[in-house]
């Protein structure tokens, strides 16, 4: 069986979430997707729930058809995951939009989220439905930053390297490029800063033998 899923056009936030979802999900040659939807919209026609307008029951829908019945990790394992996840996907929709541009005061709330996290509904670093459709909804807001700012939001540009890396979204929207900050090799500038040996003996010091003592 093939879902037929509309969205406003394939390479919108919404038709690259979509697809990331799906593709993450399971075969993603089993949603017909197709462009037409008005702008930051998708529809969904369904075997049983009839059609779906709403983006977070959209992405939950295919997210649960593709990797079959039942509670997984990646859409909530138990009641308390599946109620994180749901409020990510809503707050996902609602406060980030389907734009791309996510305020700086929203990304460095994330970045406050994530800091004892790898994931948004952690405390695994399994990658979930909210992980894949935060991102999508993120991943131009930080693809803008400054590096100083990406350097400030560690956490958030930890968590998208991440999850570009491990679930398909440097395929589906482009790897930011992230500059790590180099370490100082504290080793060996201690041994640079070191007196040279056979320098700082007794006779360098004045402190020799005195002849004829």
């Amino acid at each position: 069986m093939t879902l037929s899923l509309k969205v406003d056009a394939k390479s919108s936030v919404v038709g690259k979430t979509i697809a990331l979802v799906a593709a993450h999900s399971g075969d993603a040659s089993k949603i017909a997707l197709a462009e037409g939807a008005a702008a930051g919209t998708a529809s969904l026609d369904t075997p049983d729930a009839g059609k779906l307008d709403g983006l977070a029951t959209i992405y939950k829908y295919v997210a649960n058809f593709l990797s079959g019945d039942g509670p997984t990790s990646f859409t909530g394992a138990n009641l308390e995951q599946e109620a994180a996840i749901a409020e990510w996907l809503n707050r996902a929709v609602v406060d980030y939009g389907v734009t791309g541009a996510v305020g700086d005061d929203k990304l460095a709330d994330l970045n406050t989220h994530l800091l004892t996290r790898s994931t948004l509904c952690g405390p695994s670093d399994a990658v979930t439905l909210a992980d894949l459709v935060v991102y999508g909804t993120v991943h131009g807001a930080v693809a803008a930053l400054s590096a100083d700012k990406r350097s400030a939001m560690c956490n958030l540009t930890r968590w998208v390297d991440y999850v570009g890396r491990v679930a398909g979204g440097d395929a589906v929207f482009g790897k930011i490029v992230i500059v790590h900050a180099e370490i100082p090799n504290l080793a060996a500038a201690a041994v640079a800063a070191a007196p040279a040996a056979g320098k700082g003996g007794k006779d360098a010091k004045g402190g020799g033998d005195k002849k004829g003592s």
